[in-house]
């Protein structure tokens, strides 16, 4: 009986998470779209200093959200990952500009099929991959080295590479998070923090498969003419 009470609560757990994440990530498409539709939105974001806001209001929630997910409640951590995945959206509405609409749907079921692969691999192997954090950490500061690095150099051979790491290494941080999210689930969280955690993981996917989906944009997009 006990067993059957888990996998209910588990499988509750995660199909949470598995909605927190479609829902910012349709709330980010929307607001993308809206964004790139409306000239007058689009300039605003471009154009003015309101582009600081929102290029880095996300790194800013995200830092916030790890740093208080002990103090703060669940209703105004659900209400920031909200702000963010909206943030996101805007900050990405130059997509619908630059890439034809049919490449940006074939790549964002690209990018979801890796989630599901490497979700499915981080939920179900075995092997213990705590292991990789050191790892993908130092390939995530290395990503994020050779971009700045790129931003002078403009070389679309050092582009392309770039964009096959972060595909591998955020689908590694995918199967990581997972399975350190089913390991919290075991550690009998109150259900106040069950959902604070639920929330920070779908925070983390989110972001891992928004950086999948653009790697895989400028690896298979096609441009508009």
């Amino acid at each position: 009986m006990e067993k059957v009470y888990v996998d209910k609560g588990l499988r509750t757990y995660f199909t949470n998470i598995y909605q927190y994440i479609a829902t910012n990530l349709a709330l980010a498409g929307a607001v993308a779209f809206a964004v790139a539709s409306s000239s007058t939105m689009f300039n605003l974001i471009v154009a003015t200093p309101l582009r600081y806001v929102v290029f880095l209001a996300p790194l800013f929630i995200v830092i916030y959200m790890g740093s208080k997910v002990e103090s703060i409640s669940a209703g105004k951590m659900q209400m920031l990952y909200w702000i963010y995945g909206a943030s996101i959206g805007a900050s990405l509405s130059s997509i619908f500009i630059v890439y034809s609409m049919d490449s940006i749907v074939r790549c964002f079921f690209m990018a979801a099929g890796v989630f599901m692969v490497a979700a499915l691999y981080g939920r179900t192997t075995s092997k213990d991959l705590s292991s990789m954090r050191s790892t993908l950490m130092i390939a995530l500061f290395g990503i994020i080295g050779v971009s700045l690095v790129n931003m002078f150099l403009h070389s679309s051979s050092l582009q392309y590479l770039l964009s096959i790491v972060i595909v591998v290494v955020f689908s590694g941080y995918i199967a990581y998070d997972m399975q350190q999210l089913l390991s919290i689930y075991f550690t009998r969280q109150s259900d106040e923090m069950i959902e604070k955690i639920s929330i920070t993981g779908a925070l983390h996917l989110f972001i891992a498969i928004v950086n999948i989906f653009i790697a895989l944009l400028q690896l298979f997009g096609r441009r508009r003419s």
